[in-house]
């Protein structure tokens, strides 16, 4: 009986002791289970992060692009403007030297 006892007692002894490593592990993969939601949903903003970042991105490339052909476009205006006031100048000029001429005459 004592030998009975004392192989219970060693038996008592190693269930305490994988009870206990029992709740330790179940306590880590409780924490694991938290972590990797929380690396889950920081993924998750992560991601969306990037999305908005890259359509920002893609945003202001179209804009550029739009300001590029404005510039393009008034520029395009200004030189038509300037060749018009020149050949304007020049016709008005060459009006002026034969209204000049036909004065000279006239007198």
């Amino acid at each position: 009986e004592g030998q009975l006892t004392s192989a219970l007692t060693k038996h008592q002894i190693t269930v305490d002791k994988l009870t206990q490593e029992l709740f330790e592990s179940k306590e880590k993969v409780s924490c694991l289970e938290i972590s990797y939601r929380t690396l889950k949903s920081e993924r998750d903003m992560l991601y969306e992060g990037e999305r908005r970042a890259r359509q920002q991105y893609e945003d202001i490339i179209r804009e550029q692009r739009s300001r590029n052909i404005l510039l393009t476009n008034l520029q395009t205006i200004q030189n038509n403007l300037e060749r018009n006031e020149y050949e304007t100048k020049q016709r008005l000029t060459t009006q002026i030297e034969g209204l000049e001429k036909e004065n000279t005459l006239l007198k």
